[in-house]
């Protein structure tokens, strides 16, 4: 188990004390510094102890190179230390509510995110990307594919809430409120900035390797060297008390009178320290109100839960809008009016936002006056794309309550939502039986020139991800993503040997919803065109994935987004434009919506057979939780129902 350094123990109360380095001790002033950490426990006060040694190296740089004073840099370590309480209080009782058993573990893994995303945030800047190199280090150090995606998306929310305008403001209030002074010059404040994101870089990552339960992690060491980057350039040798700077056999203090002893199970750790009973003041508590801060929350909270990072950059964006379009950073500050402003304003953006690059170098503002040159037909975004991102908004002025920030009564984000002209079984048009299997006499599967000329008619059949993927999608009418990332441990025999799919959240990637978990018989048609060998040759090259070629290009894309082109090309080439020159209305979806169909209207089947096999929630809440899944065995004879889309070889 990790040692606890500069921690000590009267009674069974824990307590941080610290040497100053020696060039920051002032004549008359403390040569230490000391901290109550309020607490009895071992687990919190490790986490807690981590926190302060890490955000103290911050603090003594700030002491060197503005000027900051020793009972300010106590006042500022306070303060995050009451911040650290709070968060580590709150994150136990969640853990005990839940009772999962891995919910440590599922902490640690976040606070990993949290430090890598913060480390890389204070050392490169606001333009900091997580590279090809960064993945495979992240890696060595024993993070998933999935957990470096996280880390991005983190950096992303970190970028928005540390160097946009809106944080100035609050990080001034913050930091002059915890170090007692005030008019903190724009140096002040980028000082402030590189303190807590280096302070909070070693804090996550030496919370983790307190929770970890090797003797020595890489966590320690990286969060160590941190600290040295800090360390060597500003502070004189250490002092020449080894057992001041290791934290151990402190100097006797004197016991402060009212204090009041613990009993703890711990009482055999040899320490002696003071305890002084300090009130936390109510405000210390209080959680950050920006929008920024409750949208990093929400983010943080759906990625323990399982959501894919398409939701992450989905209530970025909302939060994004909503700040430029009303010029408000604070939830509290919301009202009714600035929720309809944010409504109004996609009906203004241009319908392509978001798909050219250039985008994300201009303002939602900006964005809109371009756009007010351009048609009517070409401007504003659809009822589906407002009315879920006022559902995201909704999730995050209810984060905001949860956490105790008060939101405006006057807000009914029931009233702003926009009617759809359309069904919503009309947004995405399903394929016909005839066009389906139009589109399956493509070269992909009836022979093509080559592995680079896939769409010109040749001799050669291969059976990759853009082969598979699309076929699978037709016998299982499951999502483009479920396919394209699975394992090969999904694929598999039940116990009567059925083959099927298993769709579950996985490293790979996650799923829309709980509803989406599923098992789907495998189609006789997919293992007669030698689905089983392509997962057999699979095993035996100890690839992941079962369809390699699917992996995402870039860090926030998803399974089968390399399909979505060749796609597009295929479906034109086989049912061609419309009167107008128009490409098919047709999207991978729609095989989906042809599947759903298919079995709705087979008269053979009972209703509802449809919602196990593709993964739809029950009608009503009774359905949903107390409707049994169908077994695969009676599933079996629903899929063999779907019609053969070309006839195998």
């Amino acid at each position: 188990m990790t040692a606890m350094n500069h921690v000590f123990r009267r009674g069974a109360v824990y307590t941080w004390r610290r040497r100053l380095p020696r060039m920051l001790v002032r004549r008359g002033a403390p040569a230490v510094m000391q901290l109550s950490l309020q607490t009895c426990g071992l687990p919190a006060a490790r986490r807690l102890a981590a926190i302060v040694t890490a955000q103290s190296e911050a603090v003594f740089w700030a002491m060197e190179h503005e000027n900051l004073s020793p009972e300010e840099a106590r006042r500022l370590l306070e303060h995050s230390l009451r911040d650290a309480q709070a968060q580590i209080a709150k994150h136990e009782l969640l853990a005990l509510a839940d009772g999962a058993p891995n919910a440590v573990e599922a902490e640690r893994r976040a606070d990993l995110v949290s430090g890598h995303a913060h480390r890389l945030m204070a050392t490169r800047g606001q333009s900091a990307r997580l590279s090809e190199q960064d993945r495979q280090s992240l890696a060595e150090e024993g993070l998933s594919a999935e957990e470096c995606n996280s880390v991005v998306a983190h950096m992303d929310v970190l970028r928005d809430a540390y160097f946009s305008q809106s944080w100035v403001g609050l990080i001034g209030r913050k930091t002059s409120k915890a170090i007692g002074r005030r008019n903190l010059s724009a140096l002040d404040l980028i000082t402030a900035r590189q303190v807590i994101l280096k302070g909070r870089a070693a804090a996550y990552l030496e919370s983790a390797a307190a929770n970890a339960s090797d003797d020595i992690s890489p966590e320690i060491i990286l969060a160590a060297e941190i600290r040295r980057e800090t360390m060597t350039a500003t502070y004189a040798p250490p002092s020449a008390d080894p057992a001041m700077d290791r934290g151990t056999n402190p100097l006797p203090v004197q016991p402060a009178a009212g204090n009041e002893a613990c009993t703890s199970e711990h009482s055999d750790i040899a320490l002696t320290i003071t305890e002084t009973k300090e009130d936390v003041p109510s405000d210390d508590l209080e959680y950050d109100s920006r929008i920024d801060a409750v949208c990093a929350r929400l983010v943080d909270d759906k990625s323990r839960d399982g959501v894919d990072e398409k939701f992450q950059t989905q209530i970025m964006t909302a939060a994004r809008i909503l700040q430029q379009v009303t010029g408000i950073s604070d939830v509290q500050n919301l009202n009714h009016r600035h929720c309809a402003r944010f409504r109004d304003s996609h009906h203004k953006l241009p319908k392509s936002w978001g798909k050219s690059p250039k985008d994300r170098d201009l303002t939602v503002p900006q964005i809109i006056e371009a756009a007010a040159h351009l048609p009517t037909e070409k401007r504003g975004l659809s009822a589906a794309t407002i009315n879920r991102n006022l559902g995201l908004l909704k999730q995050l002025l209810d984060r905001a309550e949860s956490d105790g920030i008060p939101v405006s009564s006057t807000i009914k984000l029931d009233k702003l939502r926009v009617r759809s002209h359309r069904r919503a079984r009309d947004d995405r048009k399903p394929f016909s039986i005839s066009e389906v299997r139009k589109v399956f006499e493509h070269p992909v599967w009836t022979g093509c020139h080559g592995l680079t000329r896939r769409l010109r008619p040749g001799e050669k059949i291969i059976k990759d991800g853009l082969f598979w993927v699309p076929l699978i999608a037709a016998y299982t009418g499951a999502r483009r993503a479920e396919i394209a990332g699975l394992a090969i441990e999904d694929l598999r025999q039940d116990e009567n040997g059925l083959w099927f799919f298993d769709i579950r959240f996985s490293n790979l990637r996650r799923l829309k919803n709980e509803a989406s978990i599923r098992k789907v018989p495998v189609h006789s048609h997919l293992i007669e065109l030698g689905l089983i060998e392509h997962l057999n040759a699979q095993k035996k090259s100890k690839i992941a994935e079962l369809f390699p070629d699917m992996q995402p290009k870039h860090a926030k894309g998803t399974y089968g987004d390399r399909l979505d082109r060749n796609w597009r090309m295929i479906v034109t080439q086989q049912l061609g434009n419309d009167d107008n020159d128009n490409s098919p209305e047709q999207v991978f979806h729609s095989l989906r919506h042809y599947v759903v169909n298919q079995l709705k209207r087979d008269p053979e089947l009972k209703a509802g057979y449809e919602k196990d096999i593709v993964g739809h929630a029950g009608r009503d809440e009774t359905e949903e939780r107390y409707g049994d899944t169908l077994p695969i065995s009676i599933l079996k004879p629903a899929i063999e129902r779907l019609p053969r889309v070309f006839a195998p070889d």
